[in-house]
């Protein structure tokens, strides 16, 4: 009776019942599934892993974290490329480094060009504001070409851009 009474609590209290991946399982699916796979199951346009926990954990810059965005990239659609892309550029302050290591201007979408212009946007002019000053401040000090592009980037973005709008 205790062991149901404990289980109906469990259950009560909104514990998740599905794993969570870490980046070491992901990309050991990847190589088995192919990446395609692995994001439509992980993604399924609700409440799920790619929200919760994948994209989260990109957006924070761990490099063996940037290495499954990296693997990722192959398998999304348009969906989850926006949120792929943004949870990269939102790791620029954390590990500058790390992510322009993943960069590659032969790729479609993780590359200079479009990473470092923050294609999507936080929540509020603040945060947005918070976004490109942390990044530019953090790539500054990567003496880098790839460095100095992207900052590039990031200027230019700033310069051409429309005033802040939460509705667009």
């Amino acid at each position: 009776m205790k062991f149901i009474f404990i289980s109906f609590l469990f259950i009560l209290s909104g514990a998740p019942c599905a794993a969570v991946h870490t980046a070491a399982q992901l990309l050991q699916m990847i190589n088995e599934k192919g990446a395609n796979t692995v994001v439509h199951e992980l993604y399924d346009g609700s409440e799920s892993e790619w929200w919760n926990h994948i994209i989260p954990e990109i957006s924070k810059g761990n490099n063996d974290w940037l290495t499954v965005a990296s693997a990722l990239e192959s398998g999304v659609d348009a969906s989850t490329a926006e949120d792929l892309q943004g949870a990269v550029s939102e790791a620029i302050p954390h590990n500058p480094v790390g992510v322009l290591a993943i960069l590659n201007d032969n790729r479609p979408l993780l590359n200079i060009e479009k990473v470092c212009a923050f294609t999507s946007y936080p929540e509020s002019e603040e945060e947005m504001n918070k976004l490109f000053v942390n990044s530019i401040r953090e790539m500054y000090k990567v003496k880098t070409t790839e460095g100095k592009r992207c900052i590039t980037v990031m200027i230019n973005n700033v310069e051409n851009s429309i005033p802040f709008n939460k509705d667009l």
